[in-house]
């Protein structure tokens, strides 16, 4: 599973980079579906899914609040 995460994480950071837009899918709900979708044996275990694509603009970005009213250091 650690591979896996290694893996997956260079490839979302390879495409971000230079392609498209990615988002990493973890924890499946509902990988019957996958598996049948794209027939995947049942052997083989699905550890993630990255979406890909290409943003049709910027997204906006929420705005947060100054860290002191949501951190307190002691």
């Amino acid at each position: 599973m650690q591979i896996s995460f290694k893996i997956t994480s260079r490839i979302v950071v390879f495409l971000k980079k230079d392609y498209a837009s990615t988002h990493w899918i973890m924890g499946m709900r509902e990988s019957d579906k996958l598996r049948e979708l794209f027939a995947i044996l049942p052997e083989e275990m699905v550890t993630a899914v990255i979406s890909l694509g290409y943003r049709l603009g910027e997204p906006k970005q929420p705005q947060h609040r100054p860290l002191d009213e949501v951190v307190k250091f002691f």
